[in-house]
This record gives C-alpha cells, sequence and structure tokens, in this order.
C-alpha cells in the first residue's frame, strides 16, 4: 500500500512538470531542414554606428538674431558640418522664424496684478517691450545675451548663453535661458508669466509645403516620466492647443530639424503649454514656417526688494537619436512619432528619428478590456509591434557600398529622416520617409494594400479578399534607392521587417513568441519547415540563403510576416540575397526592469543597462538582405515588400496560401487535438448563440459523453475491487495474525488468496485511468486557449476575459502562487472534486484510508496550481468535475439496477443468498448456484413476452 501511495504522488508531480514544461512553456518545433548557405557569398559589411552616440557633426552651431529691440529672436540659423564621401558638407538652414506680428521665441508676457494677498485680479498679459541690451559680467566668456525690460515695478532680465545640458553632456545646439524678476516696488506682487517657444519651423516639403510640420509637447506622469506627443500643424484649430496633463516642453519639428523649451530643475514651474496655428511665413530664401508655442508658469510672488530666477532650456538642432540622446528624459526623440491611421485596420507610429515605424497597432482589436488601464478611460488599439531599445527596429534600412574589398555603413540608420504624410482624395494615406546620406537618396513608401492585391490560389479566398472594403491584412512597403553620385557605385541594402512583437500578458513573458520563415520549393510552391522559439535563436545573426520567400513573427494570437513583392520581369526572389533573425532583448521588459532599479535609488550606468539586458526575455527582429545593386550615375532602382499583421485565423491566412502563411500556425506536439478543439469551439458557439462560455461548457458534457462508457468501465472496475477484498476480508485478517511476523510469507499467502478469488490490484488504478484519458483534453483545451482568438477578451457572466484569472475581486496585496486577486473557479474546483471523492465508499482497510485522505490532498494541491490559470480551463475542469458528480451517481444507479437484476433470479432458477458480488461476468443460472447476467436476464423477459 506505501508503494501506491508513493506512486500517486509521483504520478501528481510528473503532471504538474508536464504542465510547467510543455504547456506553460511548450518547446520549440524542431528545424525540419538546416539552413541553407547565402548565395553568392560576400565580406561582412562594417559594423553600423551606435545610434546612442552622438553624430559627427562637430562643426554644428546655432547663430542668433534678435529683433531689434530684443523682445524674441528673430531667427535662428543652424551651420551643419555632415561627413561626406569627399569630406565634410558644409550646410547652413534656418532653425526657426519669427513672425512680424506676433511674439517670437524667448518673448515674454506678464500677468501682474497688485495687491498683498497674491490674488489674482484677472489682468490680461502683457507682452514685455522696450529691451536694453546689457553688457556680459567682467569674466565671463563665450557667447552670452543679456537683455533687461521694466514694468510696472518689476525689472525682467533674460540671459541666454550656451549650455552643456542639464547633466553636463554635450547637447550642441542646446541655449540655457535664465529668466529673473525683480520686485522694485515697496509691496508684495504675485504674478504669473508665459514665456514663447520654438515656432516658425520653416518647411521642406516643396510639393506640399507646410506637410512636414508637427507641433510637439511633452506630458510628465505621475511617476515624473516624459511622453511626448505631436500634432500636424495643418490639424491644429482656430482655438489655441492646451494639452491636457503635466505639461513638461513644447515645441516642433520638420523631420531633420527639432526645436524644443522646457524648464531646467523645479518642475513646478511650468503650468500650461500652447500651440498656436499661424499662416506660413516666408524668408528671403522662399522658405516658409508655421505655428508657435509657448509655457505658462504656475503663479508665483515676490516680496518687496525680492527676486526670483527660472532657468530653462531651448535646444534647436539635428533630429536624429545620436543628438537627442542627451535629452532622453525628455523624450525629444518620442515628438518624431507621428501617427497616422493608414486603414481601419492599421495604426503607425512613424519615426522620424529611426526612420522606422516605432509602433504599428491593430484597430479591430483592444490592448485590454480593462478601462482603468488606459487614462484615456478607452483600452487602447492592439499593439502588435514595438521598438527595440537599441538598433534598427520595422522598416529601418541601412545601405552597404562596397570599399575596395570590404563594404562600409553609409550611416542611414543614424541619419534623421524626413516624416511625411500624403493623403489624396479618394486614397488612403500614404506615410513618405526620406533620407540622405553620401549622395545616396533613400526613400520609403508606406501603405496599405488595395483590396485587389491577393495573394491566394483558391478563388473563394481571393474574392473574399478583394471584396474587403477594409483592404488588405498587408501594408505596402516600396523602397527607392537612388545614386545621386557622377559615377557608378556598388551597394546592397538590410531592409529590416517586424520586430519586437508584444507578447500576451497571461503567458510565462517572452514564450510565446516564435519566429518563423517560408522557403521556395517549386515555381509556385512555398513551404514553412521550421518554427524557432525567441530563446532558441542563435546568438549570431540567423540566416537563410536565396530560397526564401518570407520570414515572420508571432505571439500566441497575432503573427507579423515580411515577403518581397516580385513582377512579371523580376521574381520576388530574385531582389534578396537572404533572409535573417535576429533575437534581442525584450524592449518593454527591458525598460521596466530598467525603472525598477531606477525607482529603487539605483543609479544605472552603461554597464548595468547591459546587464539588465540580459536579464530581459528574448524577443525578435527579421528582415532580407538585397542582392548587390550596380547603380549608374544618377540612376535609381524600386523594390516592393509586403508587411503582413493580422490575428492568426485559419481564414485570414488563407487568403496569402499562395505563401504559405498558415506555416506560422504551429500548435506543438498536440497541433491536431487544437485544430479539432478550435472547430468544435467555433461550431459549439454557434449553437450557443454566440457566448464563448456556454460553448466551453457544451464542449464538456460533449466529452463527458465520450468518456461515459470508459468512466462507466472504470467505477464497475473499481467497485469489483471493492466488493471482492469485503467479502475476502476475513481470509486477510486470518493471514495477518497467521503470518504477522513474517512479512515475505504473509505477501505470499496475500497474493496467492487474491488469485483464488481473481483481484487483480490494478484495478483499484482504475479511477487513475479516466484522469489520464483527460489529460491530452486538458492539455489540448489549455493549448487552444492559447491560439483561439474568439476567447481573448470575451466575457462570461462575472468573467471579464476568458483568457485571464476570473477574477472576483482584488485584496490588494500579491501573495505567492495566488497572485493578488481572489478567483472563485478554482475554489469551486477543489470543492466538486472533493465532494466527488467523499461520495465514493470509503475503504475500511488503514493504508488504503490513509492513501484516501492523501488523494484530498491533492484535489487541493491540484487547485493551487490551477489558481491563475486561464478562466476558460478552469470552467471546462470545473463544470467537468460538477458533470462527474451527476455522472457518479448515474452510473451507481445503473450498477445498482443491474445488481438487483442479479438478486431476483428468473423462475425455475435458484437465486442466490444475496447480491452478487459484482455484475457483468456471471454465469449463466443453474450453472454452480451463480446468479445470471443481466444480459441474459433481459433475454429471458424478452423470451416470456414474446411467448
Amino acid at each position: 500500500m506505501a508503494g501506491r501511495y508513493i506512486l500517486a504522488i509521483t504520478l501528481s508531480v510528473i503532471v504538474v512538470l508536464f504542465f510547467q514544461k510543455f504547456v506553460l512553456r511548450p518547446p520549440p518545433r524542431r528545424q525540419e531542414a538546416p539552413a541553407a548557405p547565402k548565395a553568392p557569398p560576400r565580406p561582412d559589411p562594417a559594423p553600423a554606428p551606435d545610434l546612442r552616440q552622438p553624430p559627427e557633426a562637430s562643426g554644428l552651431r546655432s547663430m542668433l538674431r534678435w529683433r531689434g529691440d530684443g523682445r524674441d529672436l528673430e531667427r535662428i540659423d543652424l551651420e551643419m558640418r555632415r561627413p561626406g564621401p569627399a569630406g565634410d558638407v558644409l550646410s547652413t538652414r534656418a532653425a526657426f522664424l519669427a513672425a512680424p506680428e506676433a511674439p517670437g521665441p524667448l518673448a515674454l508676457a506678464l500677468r501682474a496684478p497688485r495687491g498683498e494677498s497674491g490674488e489674482e485680479s484677472g489682468d490680461a498679459l502683457v507682452l514685455l517691450e522696450g529691451w536694453d541690451a546689457r553688457p556680459a559680467p567682467e569674466g565671463e566668456s563665450g557667447e552670452l545675451w543679456i537683455h533687461a525690460a521694466d514694468h510696472d515695478g518689476l525689472r525682467v532680465t533674460r540671459t541666454v548663453r550656451r549650455a552643456a545640458g542639464e547633466a553636463g553632456q554635450a547637447s550642441p545646439g542646446l541655449l540655457s535661458v535664465e529668466i529673473e524678476i525683480e520686485n522694485t516696488s515697496p509691496e508684495s506682487r504675485a504674478l504669473s508669466y508665459e514665456i514663447h517657444g520654438p515656432g516658425g519651423l520653416f518647411s521642406e516639403a516643396e510639393d506640399d509645403p507646410g506637410a512636414d510640420l508637427y507641433a510637439a509637447y511633452g506630458l510628465r506622469d505621475e511617476k515624473g516620466k516624459v511622453a511626448a506627443r505631436s500634432r500636424a500643424a495643418a490639424s491644429l484649430g482656430e482655438e489655441p492647443l492646451v494639452p491636457e496633463g503635466a505639461a513638461a516642453w513644447v515645441g516642433g519639428h520638420n523631420g531633420a530639424i527639432l526645436a524644443a523649451l522646457w524648464p531646467a530643475g523645479a518642475l513646478s514651474i511650468v503650468d500650461e503649454a500652447f500651440i498656436w496655428r499661424m499662416p506660413l511665413i516666408e524668408d528671403a530664401d522662399g522658405r516658409r514656417g508655421g505655428f508657435r508655442t509657448a509655457l505658462g508658469s504656475a503663479p508665483i510672488s515676490v516680496g518687496a526688494g525680492e527676486r526670483v530666477s527660472h532657468r530653462y532650456f531651448l535646444y534647436a538642432g539635428p533630429a536624429d537619436i545620436g543628438s537627442l540622446a542627451p535629452h532622453d528624459s525628455m523624450d525629444l526623440a518620442g515628438a518624431l512619432r507621428v501617427e497616422v491611421d493608414l486603414s481601419p485596420r492599421f495604426r503607425a507610429a512613424c519615426d522620424g528619428a529611426r526612420g522606422v515605424i516605432s509602433e504599428l497597432r491593430l484597430l479591430e482589436f483592444k490592448e485590454s478590456i480593462d478601462p482603468a488601464a488606459d487614462d484615456g478611460g478607452e483600452p487602447p488599439p492592439y499593439r502588435l509591434l514595438g521598438l527595440p531599445r537599441e538598433g534598427p527596429g520595422t522598416l529601418s534600412v541601412e545601405i552597404f557600398e562596397r570599399d575596395g574589398s570590404d563594404y562600409r555603413a553609409l550611416g542611414l540608420a543614424d541619419a534623421s529622416w524626413s516624416v511625411r504624410v500624403r493623403r489624396e482624395d479618394g486614397q488612403p494615406p500614404e506615410v513618405l520617409f526620406e533620407s540622405r546620406r553620401a549622395d545616396v537618396l533613400v526613400v520609403k513608401r508606406i501603405s496599405v494594400a488595395p483590396p485587389d492585391d491577393v495573394l491566394a490560389s483558391s478563388d473563394d479566398a481571393r474574392q473574399r479578399a478583394a471584396g474587403d472594403p477594409d483592404g488588405r491584412h498587408h501594408l505596402r512597403v516600396v523602397l527607392e534607392v537612388r545614386n545621386l553620385a557622377e559615377s557608378p557605385r556598388e551597394l546592397f541594402y538590410r531592409l529590416h521587417g517586424p520586430a519586437a512583437i508584444d507578447t500576451e500578458h497571461f503567458r510565462s513573458p517572452g514564450y510565446d513568441l516564435a519566429f518563423s520563415f517560408g522557403t521556395i520549393v517549386g515555381q509556385d510552391r512555398v513551404q514553412s519547415p521550421a518554427a524557432i522559439d525567441a530563446a532558441k535563436l542563435p546568438e549570431s545573426r540567423w540566416e537563410r540563403g536565396d530560397d526564401i520567400a518570407w520570414v515572420g513573427i508571432a505571439n500566441c494570437y497575432f503573427g507579423s510576416i515580411f515577403f518581397p513583392r516580385g513582377d512579371a520581369d523580376r521574381p520576388a526572389s530574385a531582389l534578396v540575397d537572404n533572409g535573417f533573425a535576429e533575437r534581442i532583448p525584450d524592449p518593454v521588459k527591458w525598460q521596466a526592469l530598467i525603472d525598477e532599479r531606477a525607482a529603487a535609488g539605483n543609479r544605472l550606468g552603461a554597464r548595468e543597462i547591459a546587464d539588465l539586458a540580459e536579464k530581459a526575455y528574448a524577443n525578435i527582429r527579421v528582415g532580407f538582405t538585397s542582392e548587390i545593386l550596380s547603380l549608374g550615375a544618377k540612376e535609381e532602382t524600386r523594390h516592393e515588400y509586403g508587411l503582413f499583421a493580422a490575428p492568426r485565423r485559419k481564414d485570414i491566412l488563407q487568403e496569402y496560401d499562395r505563401l504559405s502563411f498558415e506555416g506560422i500556425n504551429y500548435y506543438g506536439w498536440v497541433g491536431s487535438l487544437v485544430s479539432l478543439f478550435i472547430f468544435l469551439l467555433e461550431t459549439l458557439r454557434t449553437v450557443a448563440f454566440g457566448s464563448w462560455g456556454v460553448a466551453i461548457v457544451l464542449l464538456t458534457l460533449l466529452v463527458k459523453l465520450c468518456l461515459h462508457p470508459i468512466n462507466k468501465r472504470s467505477q464497475r472496475s473499481m467497485m469489483r475491487f471493492q466488493k471482492k477484498m469485503q467479502k475476502i476480508k476475513p481470509q486477510m485478517e486470518e493471514i495477518k495474525q497467521k503470518f504477522g511476523g513474517d512479512r515475505m510469507a504473509m505477501n505470499r499467502e496475500t497474493q496467492k488468496l487474491w488469485k483464488e478469488h481473481g483481484i487483480n490490484p490494478a484495478h483499484q488504478m482504475a479511477g487513475c485511468l479516466i484522469i489520464f484519458l483527460q489529460l491530452p483534453i486538458w492539455i489540448g483545451l489549455y493549448v487552444t486557449l492559447q491560439y483561439a482568438l474568439g476567447l481573448r477578451q470575451s466575457s462570461f457572466l462575472y468573467i471579464s476575459d476568458l483568457t485571464q484569472p476570473d477574477t472576483l475581486f482584488s485584496w490588494g496585496t500579491k501573495i505567492p502562487m495566488l497572485g493578488a486577486s481572489f478567483n472563485l473557479l478554482p475554489l469551486l474546483y477543489v470543492i466538486l472534486t472533493v465532494l466527488n471523492q467523499r461520495m465514493q465508499p470509503k475503504p475500511e482497510d488503514p493504508q488504503m484510508r490513509a492513501q484516501y485522505h492523501t488523494m484530498t490532498f491533492m484535489m487541493v494541491f491540484f487547485g493551487v496550481i490551477f489558481y491563475q490559470f486561464p478562466a476558460a480551463f478552469m470552467l471546462y475542469i470545473m463544470t467537468s468535475a460538477g458533470l462527474g458528480i451527476v455522472e457518479s451517481k448515474i452510473i451507481k444507479a445503473q450498477l445498482k439496477a443491474e445488481d438487483g437484476e442479479q438478486g431476483s433470479a428468473p423462475a425455475g432458477g435458484d437465486a442466490p443468498a444475496g447480491p452478487a458480488a459484482y455484475p457483468g461476468r456471471s454465469r449463466a443460472a443453474g450453472k454452480g448456484g451463480d446468479a445470471p447476467s443481466p444480459y441474459a436476464s433481459r433475454k429471458a423477459r424478452k423470451r416470456g413476452k414474446r411467448r
């Protein structure tokens, strides 16, 4: 008996470990074919520059031109030196201009009510004029501008000088602006002021002036973290834009130049931010600019003869990652993100700092169903792709040029990109990224694919796709590379596809992320031979040769695939040399680790941040490397790609069956069972009037009906065993008394007794049979929940999301194994399973009784293991436990009826003295005095009726 006790514990532990290793963290699919070598081989290119380092622009300086009386800045010109193919190239550009009749940058306006109480009197803001230039104090060196003005008993002094930044980092283009207000009157003064920020940025969009102008601002959250926002200047209304929230800075950009104004030190200085729309103005060179900005101070009080001093920073310089890196705390680079709805399905955040899509959201799906999860109360659209914290992102491109026997990167990954959104009547918007480096012009055009751009071979899928009013499930990406030099050049590019896909929060972080690819195996045939878990990707870049058809990444519900598009003259395979995949630290988890350390008061250096990257779980980015491009002087080439992003639904993937996109749907070793369950759930949901919860209950009932014969046989076997053991109990007691001191002899006699009475000890384990038969079903259903998109965010009764634990209420603190909420279904499961066990006959043998109590403990143990499982899974096993009680009663009634039939012998037969030990195997009546079988009794009754 002790052995059986150990066996029960061992089997339970095996089940738990099996769930943890192969279900909670499923193994990656093994590669079925080795990766083909690259063709043709080429030297590895020189590494791309570090994006976090300032670019080689040592000649950058801003030249200030003040208005005649020093009221404000009339313009700022930027002089920049950029590396070129034949040395440094000097370029001069106007950063921003001031409108003739409107306040320009660094203008000040005061609201200064009188009175010692400090109450506002509603006086209007007065623009300070009549400024006087002041000489620099003795000992001051460098560029310094000091202006002062008097107004109604107040003396305001504005000092502007070159600055190195708040943390001492070198930051070309940064100015320090100090505002000093002295109260020269004999009484205290209460006042507030507005300081005007950047405005009048010139437009470089010659074909659509002003289309590349964006007003921007930063908002600070409760934890002090700043997030940037931007608005197209053309979208500003007649009334000034006053962003809601704690303003941190204000400014704008045109894709190449960014300007911003923010306070230093005391965050309580700023109260509001303002952005005004203004007509485009034009300078002598024909360049145009628009909109103006300002920051409003909080009310301040200045005593008689006292003075207050506030400090600001004004940045006006290149809009690239390296130049903006010293100001990460202000998230200035975030201002270069331009959001655009490409179709009713896609929203893209286009990042000019890196020339990438920093976010791709699916508008048809929500990030969460908890309104409290978003500040605006409305859950945001689902973010499928994000931005890696370091390195290339989605649609990042780098050009490599032959330099002798090697290739060198031109630095496009480090360059600033202009971002424009073109909208034509009746056409979806098109995003244009444009950048120029070393006489190479690169343009990326991104738009949603039209409805007639189908990649299906079946007519049904083709017609369904072409008739979709929302357009296709992929974006059209056109890459144009133009050689502006007067001599031919040999180039190739590396274009990245989807990167940093989000993991579903209910899964173990990162364990639902996988990489897949398709290969060309015939003229019109593509197959997907492999899927690789994110953590199993090699440290170095994974590559596949010229038979590559597509590369993609997926989480449990959604996928994104990148593929080249050919034409009649050039097949898609002729565009690329290889496809690749890279393992990267997950940017969300990495940033969370950094924020956690920072919140604990730790000052993190580059080494510490790099160490945290190793602790973040693995994510993926993929892409293609092109064939060698030989471009003549002034010659251009144009390649087209597709970026698929959609849920992993079979009907959607079938619309791309020419490329075998269904290869991304790999469900692991229980794939067939998962496919069956998805089909059954979708069918039962139709019967259940659209309720996924009712569909799960119906699926449970269906499984119970299928397993009922086996369960009935199992319980009959257990009852036989118990009755036989009850019958030989006196003989067992005699054996114990006779051979109590000789265990071997006692076991030998016991085995002999069992053999004489036809007792098989394995029958007592028959109850475990039904559990192990259901185990694959449990695993299959659990995996199904991770791929059945319909269950995501579906509610049932009090459950808000069937793919998450059924939170009844939160108890405010996190408890190990139990989380931070009370989940009802695991508790109901434990109660029902224990109740079902209590309904079974209790064994009288002490060792078997101990095992009986152990099984009760194991039921509670499983309830703890299942506590944070998805509600849909718990709904299944809880319903199964409840149906098990009903089924057990039905089976007992059936067996009792059968035993009753055995107890009443037919006419002419000998009735047994009592009920049979077990039904189903009795000999015919009259043979050895045994009772007839139920089958024989029913047959006899039928003969009597016929007579």
